[in-house]
């Protein structure tokens, strides 16, 4: 072995306390950031694991945090982003992929049309309904989210009920008023994409 590689260490598995210390840190960075974005002068509506540990109380997990802006309030919100420190970039199907640290936001981008707010993308066009989503006080902020009965209804679509899914609807249904599931249901549209 010459000289020039007797000094090099070998990266280490890092210990369950340091991981345990990053996953604090990163949390408290989250919890941080997320703080900030509600402040937002533009509405904001949130959906998946953030709306549902703001419903719960449970701290959960989070790879993104996911949330919906009305486009006619784009320049307002991507201006309190920049003034605000966080990075946004728009993405080629139309909505912003926004991080600050670690924080990562996917936000998708809706109209209002009447009773519905219409989120078109890719994969289909989505009617959701207002009364889908309710309003939480978080830290004297009021915190639009996606209401369990249309989380219910978004994570039982699809083709297959991995055990993930399941898992979620078995918490959501503690939360779920069944006459607001029904309405929503009856209400709620998706419009797959045309074949070209």
């Amino acid at each position: 072995m010459d000289a020039k590689n007797q000094n090099v260490e070998t990266p280490s598995e890092p210990t369950a306390e340091q991981i345990e210390a990053y996953k604090k840190e990163k949390r408290a960075e989250l919890e941080a950031t997320f703080n900030e974005i509600i402040k937002s002068p533009a509405p904001l509506f949130f959906r998946g694991s953030w709306a549902g540990e703001l419903l719960s109380g449970t701290p959960s997990e989070h790879g993104d945090i996911d949330l919906y802006f009305d486009e006619k309030n784009q320049d307002e919100f991507i201006e309190f982003l920049d003034n605000n420190g966080f990075h946004a970039e728009q993405t080629a199907d139309g909505k912003f992929s926004v991080n600050k640290g670690r924080a990562l936001f996917d936000c998708h981008k809706w109209k209002t049309e009447g009773d519905y707010y219409v989120q078109e993308a890719p994969y289909g066009t989505f009617y959701f309904p207002k009364e889908g989503f309710v309003t939480i006080e978080r830290n004297g902020n009021q915190v639009n989210i996606m209401s369990p009965e249309l989380m219910w209804i978004m994570k039982k679509g699809g083709p297959a009920l991995d055990a993930s899914r399941k898992s979620n609807l078995d918490k959501l249904s503690e939360f779920i008023d069944p006459a607001k599931l029904q309405t929503i249901s009856s209400k709620f549209k998706y419009i797959p994409p045309a074949k070209t």
